[in-house]
């Protein structure tokens, strides 16, 4: 019997940072935070809901690099990416105009056939970009030993998080982590994290533990922050320090979240769950955040959630983002089969097998 060595914890990071970033559309694009402002106990619960589920988009970076560094690169992975990206973006659009809730235009056109170019889902954006460079990527942790890139990642987190979390400003141009760069970066951690077995000691719990008390400075640092600056300044500033993707606080939220569950074990009917859901965890990305459908049923549309009680209310958070996670990953699991049956994959990766082989071949 062969030894299955696909680790399934960071599988399921996939799927569980998936579910956070719906949580994240859902207390913002949908309103909730918003309109709780005036329920001062209620708004706070929504932003430690927030804050927790914010290192969502770096622990899927992290992850690319976790498992990137060590697999030869190929074409065929973002050009079927950008097929799946591609579909639903004309699928889409191709609905809402034969519904009659948009107007032909250059606009939807463009929206239409050039997703990537027309910045319709940023994080594919900046990724595409990131992943053309991956080649270059792996060979800095192929050829730096363990302390060179030690001190390459220490002076990228000074300048990439602390600097610009201290001093407010963007001075590299990140912009708060929606940039290749910055997914770049998260690339090399993973990458690290990984072929050096960093932080191989200490039990999931312990991870778990640290991520949680990193949430609760950066939340106890936002409430501080909002009760302080006023008597300082008469209005509030620098509440969000540490919410940004580019946080330190943020960042190790997501370095411990992947070594948590990358220490995590399953068996039997567990794991052919996890692989069921996470080859199709980036079709619920693309299915609910295409700004089309964030504009006509996510953009105020839970904000009327808050008037509950609070646990009522906190309830109807996990409800709703399970049931968009369920109902976005049965359509891309469509999806999924007709790629399939129509041999996507294997069509693509015989083109480049045929023509772009040994491209990124690099001799010693």
């Amino acid at each position: 019997m062969v030894e299955d060595k696909r680790n399934y914890g960071i599988d399921l990071l996939r799927i569980f940072s998936m579910f956070m970033v719906v949580i994240l559309h859902l207390l913002g694009g949908g309103g909730m935070l918003g309109a709780s402002a005036s329920n001062v106990s209620g708004n706070r619960i929504l932003w430690l809901i927030e804050i927790a589920c914010y290192c969502a988009v770096n622990c899927y970076a992290i992850v690319s690099g976790w498992v990137g560094y060590k697999s030869k690169f190929k074409f065929t992975n973002i050009i079927v990416l950008w097929l799946q990206v591609f579909f639903y973006s004309f699928l889409i659009n191709l609905i809402f105009l034969l519904a009659g809730w948009q107007d032909l235009s250059l606009g939807s056109i463009k929206s239409m056939f050039f997703p990537a170019m027309n910045k319709e889902y940023w994080y594919f954006t900046a990724y595409f970009i990131m992943y053309m460079f991956i080649p270059v990527l792996n060979l800095l942790l192929d050829k730096f030993n363990k302390k060179q890139m030690g001190v390459f990642l220490g002076i990228g987190f000074i300048a990439f998080s602390l600097l610009p979390t201290f001093l407010m400003e963007d001075p590299f141009s990140l912009m708060c982590g929606y940039s290749a760069w910055w997914l770049a970066y998260l690339y090399l951690v993973g990458g690290f994290l990984n072929k050096y077995k960093v932080f191989s000691r200490g039990s999931v719990f312990d991870y778990l533990t640290y991520y949680g008390c990193l949430v609760l400075f950066t939340f106890l640092s936002k409430v501080n922050l909002e009760y302080l600056t006023p008597k300082l300044f008469g209005e509030v500033r620098y509440s969000m320090m540490f919410v940004e993707y580019t946080s330190p606080t943020i960042l190790f939220c997501g370095i411990f979240l992947v070594i948590a569950f990358s220490k995590m074990k399953f068996n039997g009917f567990f794991n052919k769950l996890i692989s069921f859901f996470a080859p199709i965890s980036f079709g619920v990305y693309l299915i609910h955040c295409n700004n089309l459908m964030l504009g006509k049923f996510w953009v105020g549309s839970f904000s009327k959630f808050t008037d509950y009680r609070i646990i009522k209310m906190v309830l109807y958070v996990f409800v709703l983002a399970l049931l968009v996670y369920l109902i976005c990953s049965l359509i891309d699991y469509i999806r999924h089969l007709l790629f399939k049956l129509f041999r996507v994959k294997e069509f693509i990766l015989k083109l480049e097998n045929k023509y772009a082989k040994d491209l990124f071949k690099i001799s010693d």
